[in-house]
């Protein structure tokens, strides 16, 4: 309805819109507010360089038990068993010990794995399955574990 000419008739505003928007503002306040007083835990980065170190682990490991592997086998024949390749790899494995400990203590895990099942001599190859876990403290703040299955295979 109009009034007189040119006069509109006003109408007061929604109270929901109003609360609506007093809402928007203390929520958007109190998340700025919160975010910048709250610790920045992310702003760490872990450099590549100290994850390169269990992958370095990992390639050491590996040439010490293909290194021992090549030492096992010598005078193994296809009719020995897996109890003579045990033997010739625990005596080669020694050669890795100093004061008693392993200097790579991962092969301790080569030494509690050194069964039946876990070795296969056949067709003129020896093959050892090992599953084998790297650990490591990168920065003395994230541990880090690496779990991986590896076929060694020599022949005889």
């Amino acid at each position: 309805m109009i009034l007189g000419k040119g006069k509109k008739r006003r109408k007061a505003m929604s109270l929901a819109i109003v609360l609506l928007v007093l809402a928007t503002l203390v929520l958007t306040v109190f998340s700025l507010f919160a975010f910048g007083t709250r610790k920045n835990d992310l702003s760490d980065t872990i450099k590549l360089a100290n994850l390169e170190r269990i992958y370095a682990k990992e390639e050491v490991f590996n040439f010490y038990v293909d290194s021992i592997m090549d030492k096992a086998v010598v005078g193994i024949g296809s009719g020995d068993g897996e109890d003579q390749f045990i033997q010739n790899f625990r005596e080669n494995l020694q050669y890795y010990k100093r004061g008693g400990e392993f200097f790579l203590e991962e092969l301790n895990q080569v030494e509690e794995q050194l069964e039946d099942e876990n070795i296969e001599i056949k067709d003129g190859k020896a093959s050892l399955n090992l599953n084998v876990k790297i650990s490591d403290t990168l920065e003395n703040k994230v541990d880090v574990s690496y779990t991986y299955t590896k076929k060694f295979e020599k022949q005889i």
